[in-house]
């Protein structure tokens, strides 16, 4: 793909591939449902307090340490919820970032390296085993040293296994 091309489409389903070509017999995919902002641990103390008093004030048939009991339960419970999920929103923005260092990889990198090793070889071609190179330094070990005249010189060493 030349940089002139728009960028690739990614669907993942069968109902957003279906939206993607718009085909209408293909069920469409569900809107996700809108994020719902999670309270702090002061706001969770501040509902739990206000909850706590007008559950005392107002009920006779229950004792004041049930009702205390429940509701701190309830507040510890939300509390480990809204921490569990800024985790998982953590993890997410850990997936996302390494999926563009993937990208950078894979469409930038390597493939510049690939193109400076055949132009300064000369070669037109060059046929890489994407297998190999997943494992390469199960089978090699890569000495380098990088010179003051802006130079990289590597030397592989077989491992015996």
């Amino acid at each position: 793909m030349n940089n002139n091309d728009k960028r690739p489409v990614r669907v993942k389903g069968l109902a957003n591939i279906g939206a993607l070509i718009n085909r209408a017999d293909l069920p469409q995919a569900p809107t996700p449902a809108a994020r719902r902002e999670r309270r702090d641990l002061d706001q969770i103390f501040e509902r739990t307090n206000a909850k706590i008093v007008a559950s005392i004030e107002g009920n006779e048939r229950c004792s004041a340490t049930a009702i205390l009991g429940h509701y701190l339960l309830a507040a510890i419970r939300e509390a480990y919820n809204t921490g569990h999920a800024d985790a998982l929103d953590q993890n997410s923005a850990v997936d996302d970032l390494l999926e563009k260092q993937y990208e950078a990889r894979t469409r930038l990198t390597m493939p510049t390296v690939v193109a400076a090793v055949m132009e300064q070889h000369g070669m037109s071609e060059l046929t890489l085993d994407l297998t190999k190179v997943a494992t390469v330094f199960e089978r090699v070990k890569v000495d380098y040293t990088i010179t003051e005249q802006e130079t990289a010189e590597y030397t592989l060493h077989h491992i015996e296994g």
